[in-house]
């Protein structure tokens, strides 16, 4: 896991973080959730970042599964 971080730095918690503040709101269009995190307002994310700390942890563990599936399909294929 800690691998799949390092090499994903670039995007891995961002996509985990907006995955779990998109459930959050329903999976709704971004135009329907709240305007300080619309903004990126430095205070809504850490808010999220804390309040859904359990979701974000399941979107980067699910990517971790997926990236481990896709490396035995490559082998498989």
């Amino acid at each position: 896991m800690k691998n799949l971080k390092q090499k994903n730095s670039s995007w891995l918690a961002d996509y985990a973080e907006y995955m779990a503040i998109k459930e959050s709101f329903g999976y709704q269009s971004f135009i329907h959730w709240d305007e300080e995190i619309k903004r990126a307002d430095k205070t809504a994310r850490e808010k999220y970042r804390t309040e859904l700390q359990d979701s974000i942890r399941y979107y980067t563990v699910t990517q971790y599964f997926f990236f481990k599936t896709m490396v035995s399909v490559k082998r498989i294929c």
